[in-house]
Parts: C-alpha cells; sequence; structure tokens
C-alpha cells in the first residue's frame, strides 16, 4: 500500500480532493496532510480521515509515508522535494518542479540516487 503524505493544502490540493475517489483508494491512501495553515490542513485531515500537521517534517518522521505530494506554492517546491528525497521517499512535485533550471536539475539527479 502507499502511504501518502499530501503537502500543501491550497488550490492545486483541491484539484486532487476532486479526484480522490478515482486515485485514492485501499492501495493509495492518504496517511497525512501538512500545509502551514491550520485551518487548510485540519480541513484536508477531515475530508480524507487522516492527520493533520503544520511542519511536513514532523509528518515524515511520524507518519513514515513512502510517497510525498508535493503541493505548495512553487517556490517552496525545490526545497521541500529535495528534503523528502533526502529522506530517501519517493515524491511527486506539482509543475513546476523548481523556479531555476539547476535546481530542477539537482532534485533529478537526487532522485536517481
Amino acid at each position: 500500500m502507499q502511504k501518502i503524505l499530501l503537502i500543501g493544502c491550497g488550490r492545486v490540493a483541491e484539484h486532487y480532493k476532486s479526484l480522490s475517489k478515482k486515485i485514492f483508494n485501499k492501495n493509495n491512501k492518504i496517511i497525512a496532510v501538512a500545509d502551514l495553515d491550520k485551518k487548510k490542513s485540519l480541513h484536508f485531515a477531515n475530508f480524507f480521515n487522516c492527520q493533520s500537521y503544520l511542519d511536513y517534517k514532523k509528518a515524515i518522521k511520524k507518519e513514515s509515508p513512502n510517497l510525498i505530494l508535493v503541493l505548495t506554492p512553487s517556490g517552496s517546491h525545490y526545497e521541500i522535494g529535495m528534503n523528502c528525497l533526502k529522506n530517501k521517499i519517493n515524491t511527486i512535485v506539482e509543475k513546476p518542479m523548481a523556479m531555476k533550471p539547476k535546481e530542477c536539475n539537482n532534485l533529478i539527479k537526487y532522485s536517481k540516487k
């Protein structure tokens, strides 16, 4: 089973919520969500019946996900994506992957390790 951590509960996450019945099931379960906005995090946690976090790093430590969806604002994708990869967790980053080509290349190189 894929234990999924969803990081970022904003506009893009709403799209995933609308697709939830198609892509999340007994084999792909959201076990936790994280957002800096407590209200958004709680809203998504209630929807997916999972844990809510304000700090994604705490969520990683406590929940041990094996897949992370990074759905935060674009400027934070590189830092969060790299942190997830360094924790040896499969990571999907919403577009754009990063703001600079060098950052994209770094993410790609690190993911191949």
